[in-house]
Order: structure tokens, then C-alpha cells, then sequence
């Protein structure tokens, strides 16, 4: 199984169900193989090797970190000497336990990985070859990591060569980890200027590839590098549909570097672009970021303007964006003090969410008002309108912890955040118990900094212990992408 290929029929059934929320038997198809491959071929096959980097790719597409570079480490122990199809699997292999590796914080052993990936493609490829310079990329990007960003340098210009020398299309990737460290290295310098004329296909994966560093590299240089990449797409296609979605990701990336100006002028500039195509909806949702960020600045009156005339814009778009709009802007007057006001207007947000038919945003708008009539004093109808709420939302939902919280803690206060680990810890343990069977968790408890600590109501075996760990990694990533959904930009 050579590297960058279409994935095995296995994985391609088991990504199916992963897609369907079946988590379970995605994970049953390939473990099946897995445990085919072993009987049928022995643990020291190519094929045993094939089907565990399956199952760390599934697990990887799954957010089970932890488990996914478990199985890479087994896929990387296979060694087959004279075998070429299962030395470039390998290659790829490790390439891609050292980027887990990095995911997970564990650069020593990252490197290793990444280092040996390295050593292999030279054997099997040349130096010459581009199968040599995605071993390059990688080791490049673990020095960018670790601060050694000279080292980066050197690497990631060498890589970018042998993609230029070769031709190779898939040169995307390199580009965009150039511009980081450039940027790193020198700020202000020209990122791009010696790949000014791009085939436009090229430019659609630089772009891609730069929004896929938002959450992996260093927010200030991600934001240069994102910008840059925005106007050599708009110069060479202006209305390419990835110009909009690069300017999402820069109202992203800017408020991960906390640059305002940056994340107020992105959404401005989705605003423009929105109403230039008609879209009010996107429009609104642009306007509503742009006054969520003008509030993160510190410029009230700004955002209070941004605000008002997001709901008046409203009125043309419907009761659901009423009712966000609304929303929105009372939860602002709440953070701001001006109690009174805002249950006014988040009452309005729980009577345009009811016209509009809409349960989930319902629920929404009941928290947001429930929140602030407790901290006024008002716990009967506070209670009343967080339990139909939390009734009605996913339990991982976020909006759904933070009410959990207020629920118990009636007086509400400070003491509603000290009690969050409290709601989290016993909303993981519900959603973990659904997926196992009895008596594998008894109780549980998190500790922010120091991990999970599980009781369970019986001994467990190796295998079942196991399963324990996987199943709360997995739902602590549902929870962590529920909100990163909820947040946006």
C-alpha cells in the first residue's frame, strides 16, 4: 500500500460510518481486519501492518489521538526488508505517528518518528525524489514546534526545492509552512514572492493548506501567512468561493492572536462580500462577529452600534436571526451590567425563537434568559426555563454545560465556574457509559492540568481498561468540537 493513495475499501467503509456518527462499528470494521490480518498473515505482514495504520487513521479522524498513535506505533514496529510497497507504507506511517506525536505535545518522541520517516525515504525514494521532501516538510514543521526556527528554515527551503525541481503539484503544504517560519523568522518580509504565478489549482491547496495551520501553528505568523495567501487567490481569481473561506479562517486566526483590528476588518470584509451577493443571512452572521469582536477589543460603543443595527438588519432576514441577534446583544448588555436591559431583550430572543419553530435555538435563547433572571434573583422561572432547555439539547452540547452548572448552583455567582468541572466530569461519564457496558465506570473525576481519574464497579480486563480510555477521549473531543462549532470565530 503505497503512500498517497485512495484509502483500502476498509477504511473507505469504516470512514462511511464515522460519517454517519456510528463511531462503534467504524471501529468494528477495521479492528475485524486488523484481527483477520493477524490470523491469516501473522503480526510481522505488511498486511497486519496495512490494517493498523486503518485503524490509527480512523482513529485520528475520530479525535482519538491517544489511540490512533497507539496503533501507528504497532503499524511502524513492522520492518520488511526488501519489500517496496511496505517500506513507502512505512515511510508514510511514520510520517504520520511523528505529526500525531506532535498533536499530542510529545516532541522527543516525535522526532524519532519523524527523523527515522526521513532516513527511510532517502533509502527508498533518493533525496532527489519528492517522496524525500514530505519526510522534509514534517521534520520542518517539528522544528518550527520546538522554536528552531533557523533549523526550520533550512529544512522547509529544501523541501520547497525538491517540490519545485520534481514539479510536484502537492507542493502546497511546504509553501504555507515556509510563509509561518518566514514570518517567524523576519516579520513583514515577502512570503510569497518567488511563487507569484501558480496554476489557480495550486492556490487553492496553498490556501487550504494555510487554513489547516490555524490551530497548529503560531497565531501572528498563521494570520500574515492567511492574509497573504488571500490576495495572491483574489488577484488571481477575485471571486473564487476559497477567497470567503480564507477570510473566515482569518477572523480565526486573528482572534487566536488576539489582533482586533485584524478580526473586526475580516468580518467587515465578509459583511461587504455577503451583501455584495445578496446572502442577509451571512451578512448578519458577519455583523454579529464584527460586534462580538469590537466587545473582545473593549470598544462597547462600537459593538453596541454593531449590535443594534445587527437586529434592525434582522427584521428583513427572519425570526431565527431575530432572535440570535437578539440574543447576542443581551447577553452583551448582561456582561457589560446592565441587567434590567438585557433580560428585555433576551426575553424578545425567547419570543422571535418560538415564532421562528426553531428547538434548538429555543432552548438557546431559554438558557441565555434563565442565566440572567438567576443572577437577578429570579431562580423559580430561572429553573424552569434552564430545565426545558437542557431538556432539549445534546448533553455535550456547550450551552447545555454551562446551564447544568447554573442549575446547580441556584444563587448563581462566581461559584457557577468553580462547579463547571463538576458538570463536565459527570456529563463524560453519562455519554461513556452509553458506549460500555456496565460497571466499567463507576465514577469519574477530572482535574484540569492532571487528567482522569476512573472508579469502576468491577475488575476490568486489559482489553476493557483499554476501551475505557478511548471511549472518554472521544467524548471529550465531541465536547471540545461542539464548542469550537458553538464559538466560530
Amino acid at each position: 500500500m503505497p503512500a498517497h493513495v485512495d484509502p483500502s475499501p476498509t477504511l473507505a467503509a469504516a470512514l462511511a460510518a464515522l460519517e454517519d456518527g456510528d463511531e462503534a462499528r467504524a471501529e468494528a470494521i477495521v479492528t475485524a481486519a486488523v484481527a483477520a490480518a493477524a490470523a491469516t498473515d501473522g503480526k510481522a505482514s505488511a498486511t497486519y501492518a496495512w490494517a493498523l495504520s486503518d485503524l490509527g487513521v480512523l482513529r485520528n479522524a475520530a479525535g482519538n489521538w491517544r489511540f490512533a498513535i497507539t496503533a501507528m506505533r504497532e503499524a511502524c514496529a513492522v520492518d520488511i526488508p526488501g519489500d517496496r510497497s511496505a517500506a513507502e507504507a512505512r515511510c508514510a506511517d511514520l510520517k504520520i505517528l511523528g505529526e500525531l506525536l506532535m498533536r499530542a505535545g510529545q516532541l522527543d518522541e516525535a522526532a524519532k518518528a519523524i527523523e527515522a520517516s526521513c532516513t527511510l525515504r532517502a533509502a527508498v525514494y533518493g533525496k532527489e525524489h519528492a517522496g524525500y521532501a514530505f519526510g522534509t516538510e514534517a521534520l520542518a514543521a517539528l522544528e518550527a514546534a520546538r522554536g528552531n526556527l533557523m533549523e526550520a528554515r533550512i529544512l522547509i527551503d529544501a523541501t520547497v526545492a525538491n517540490f519545485v525541481a520534481n514539479r510536484d503539484v502537492q507542493i502546497a503544504g511546504a509553501l504555507a509552512l515556509r510563509a509561518e517560519i518566514r514570518e517567524r523568522l523576519h516579520p513583514g518580509c515577502p512570503l510569497f514572492d518567488d511563487v507569484r504565478d501558480l496554476p489557480e489549482e495550486v492556490l487553492v491547496d496553498l490556501a487550504q493548506a494555510a487554513i489547516g495551520r490555524v490551530d497548529r501553528g503560531e497565531p501572528g505568523a498563521v494570520l500574515r501567512a492567511l492574509l497573504d495567501v488571500r490576495e495572491l487567490v483574489a488577484a488571481a481569481s477575485p471571486f473564487h468561493p476559497v477567497v470567503l473561506t480564507l477570510t473566515q479562517a482569518i477572523a480565526t486566526a486573528a482572534r487566536l492572536a488576539q489582533d482586533h483590528d485584524a478580526r473586526i476588518e475580516a468580518f467587515a470584509d465578509l459583511r461587504r462580500a455577503y451583501d455584495t451577493y445578496g446572502d442577509r443571512a451571512a451578512a448578519l452572521r458577519a455583523m454579529l462577529g464584527q460586534a462580538a469582536a469590537h466587545h473582545d477589543a473593549g470598544r462597547r460603543t462600537a459593538a453596541k452600534a454593531a449590535y443594534k443595527e445587527a437586529i434592525g438588519r434582522a427584521d428583513d432576514v427572519g425570526d431565527a436571526w431575530k432572535s440570535v441577534a437578539l440574543r447576542s446583544y443581551g447577553l452583551f448588555l448582561a456582561e457589560t451590567g446592565r441587567t434590567k436591559a438585557a433580560t428585555r431583550r433576551l426575553r424578545a430572543a425567547l419570543d422571535a425563537a418560538v415564532r421562528a419553530g426553531d428547538a434548538e435555538l429555543t432552548a438557546r435563547a431559554r438558557i441565555a434568559l434563565g442565566i440572567s433572571l438567576q443572577h437577578g434573583g429570579d431562580r423559580d422561572e430561572a429553573a424552569e426555563l434552564l430545565d426545558e432547555a437542557i431538556a432539549v439539547l445534546h448533553p455535550a452540547d456547550p450551552d447545555a454545560l454551562v446551564a447544568r452548572t447554573h442549575r446547580l448552583v441556584p444563587s448563581g455567582g462566581s461559584t457557577c465556574c468553580e462547579r463547571y468541572p463538576e458538570v463536565y466530569a459527570t456529563v463524560v461519564k453519562e455519554m461513556a457509559q452509553a458506549r460500555l457496558p456496565p460497571g466499567l465506570i463507576e465514577s469519574l473525576t477530572i482535574t484540569p492540568g492532571e487528567g482522569v481519574v476512573i472508579n469502576s464497579a468491577r475488575e476490568s480486563t486489559d482489553e476493557e481498561a483499554q476501551r475505557v480510555c478511548q471511549v472518554i477521549d472521544l467524548v471529550r473531543h465531541e465536547i471540545e468540537e461542539r464548542a469550537a462549532k458553538v464559538r466560530g470565530g
